[in-house]
């Protein structure tokens, strides 16, 4: 395509089960490529092919605004592609990973709202305790990379964040190993790679009921208040009031004269209050995420 003026595909409309390429085209208008409104499907099928601009070169301003219908697509292919000016990919949701590696890109990329899923297939079906889920394409890791560091460029610090959180997902079980897929799933669990505050509190939260009951069991003068104390103390061990305030509690609960604090709640608070410093960790980790400039 050449010329001066702007090459628009919008509200074009495909549907069906073969793939949609462009590959090696060349846009060599010095006006605008418009693919805005797409839609993947229409009143009685929807679209379940893959869509490819690999290698394509782009000279004007492009734009892929607003794409409908997206949650069939199988694969949305940039690779090696060439933009001399901007490219706009905002307000789309796609069941796939959008590829943008080895792109050349001359601009800015707009990355606003886009959505990708990862898609994942059961791992270790014999591992009824535990259900372990990888990718489905390995690639997949590269590309949220590729997508984190466009993100990054363009000082989208939340689309940054969200696709630093999936390419992390989808290397687990691929390249990393048990050990270190196991640490990568529960960081994942316990606060979503950073970016939630929800869990870590709930966390803290459910270390401080378990502290309450279990002083309800094995406490020789238990009052609910002041297991309460001991048990919120806890939660800031690292407070010079918080320690007092654990010590005094502490007595009221196990007092000498019915045999002390026996030795093993010792090793219980140790090993709540390690857990108790890694959520407040998670939780400010997710806080300053949350308002990072």
């Amino acid at each position: 395509f050449s010329g001066d003026g702007n090459v628009s595909f919008n509200e074009a409309q495909f549907s069906g089960n073969g793939d949609v390429s462009f590959n090696n085209v060349r846009f060599n208008s010095d006006g605008d490529v418009s693919f805005d409104s797409l839609v993947f499907a229409n009143e009685n099928k929807s679209f379940n092919g893959g869509v490819s601009f690999e290698r394509t070169q782009f000279t004007g301003i492009v734009s892929f605004a607003n794409l409908q219908e997206t949650e069939t697509i199988k694969s949305f292919s940039f690779k090696h592609a060439s933009f001399e000016k901007s490219l706009t990919l905002p307000n789309s949701t796609f069941s796939c990973v959008l590829d943008l590696t080895d792109t050349k890109l001359g601009h800015s990329v707009t990355l606003h709202n886009l959505d990708c899923k990862l898609n994942r297939e059961r791992q270790f079906e014999k591992l009824g305790f535990y259900k372990a889920y990888s990718a489905t394409d390995e690639d997949d890791a590269a590309r949220f990379r590729r997508l984190k560091e466009i993100a990054v460029a363009n000082k989208d610090h939340d689309r940054a964040l969200a696709f630093h959180g999936e390419e992390l997902r989808a290397k687990r079980w691929h390249d990393l190993t048990f050990f270190q897929s196991m640490v990568n799933a529960i960081y994942s669990g316990i606060s979503n790679y950073g970016q939630s505050l929800i869990n870590p509190f709930l966390g803290m939260i459910f270390l401080l009921i378990a502290s309450i009951i279990m002083h309800s069991h094995f406490a020789e003068c238990y009052n609910f208040w002041t297991a309460f104390n001991y048990s919120s103390s806890n939660i800031v061990p690292f407070l010079s009031s918080a320690k007092s305030a654990a010590s005094d509690n502490l007595k009221i609960l196990y007092p000498e004269s019915t045999g002390g604090v026996p030795e093993w709640l010792y090793i219980v608070t140790l090993i709540t209050q390690l857990f108790n410093y890694i959520l407040i960790f998670l939780f400010g980790l997710a806080l300053r995420n949350k308002f990072k400039m």
